[in-house]
């Protein structure tokens, strides 16, 4: 009765510390790689702090700075402008009627079109396209999906492990040989066996 967090992070812990020691010289500091940069933003606006801001009385107000990271040459380059009116921060914005504030939107950038070809009418399918996946061969004769997966089963059965069954082992399967049943007591010669949460399955 675990939920996905609650046995995640064991695990994790698990593997990482076995790989820390594993490799002692991953511990320590990391260093930026290349190709990063780590710019001081505004946290309210995003772009770069303004030098000042000024509230109501005329008194510079501290601005809410936050370093973030970018992809070299993302970062913003222009300072940030008061288009709101912040708790206890005076706009640079003229009001309006009725305490409105009047927004003036920058002019929009020219849109220059080529003439471009329009794309050729789509072609109709001839056939039906192919399945690909599990029990589906491929023209060149493997199956899409490769490799193995491990399972718990009950090596009496060779079904799926349920919580009853009274001996649990993992066994790794081609992709597409595994059983797709699950087990169960009435597989056991009618006897009735009580699943125990806390057993755990027996692993080799």
């Amino acid at each position: 009765g675990l939920t996905g967090a609650d046995s995640a992070l064991p695990i994790w812990a698990d593997f990482m510390s076995a790989a820390l020691n594993r490799h002692p010289e991953w511990q320590g500091d990391w260093q930026m790689p290349g190709g990063v940069e780590q710019v001081e933003i505004d946290a309210r606006t995003g772009m770069l702090p303004a030098a000042a801001v000024i509230d109501e009385n005329g008194a510079p107000v501290a601005v809410k700075r936050r370093t973030e990271i970018f992809i070299s040459g993302t970062a913003p380059t222009t300072e940030s402008e008061e288009l709101e009116v912040v708790e206890g921060v005076a706009s640079e914005l003229p009001e309006g009627p009725a305490g409105a504030t009047d927004l003036a939107l920058p002019d929009a950038p020219e849109v220059f079109t080529e003439d471009v070809p329009p794309d050729p009418a789509p072609r109709p399918r001839t056939n039906a396209p192919r399945l690909e996946g599990r029990g589906v061969t491929q023209p060149d004769g493997t199956s899409r999906l490769l490799g193995t997966i491990t399972l718990d089963i009950d090596p009496t059965t060779g079904l799926l492990a349920a919580p009853t069954c009274p001996v649990i082992r993992s066994k790794t399967f081609q992709i597409g040989q595994e059983p797709r049943r699950y087990c169960g007591p009435e597989y056991h010669n009618g006897k009735t066996i009580q699943p125990s949460a806390t057993r755990p399955p027996v692993v080799n």
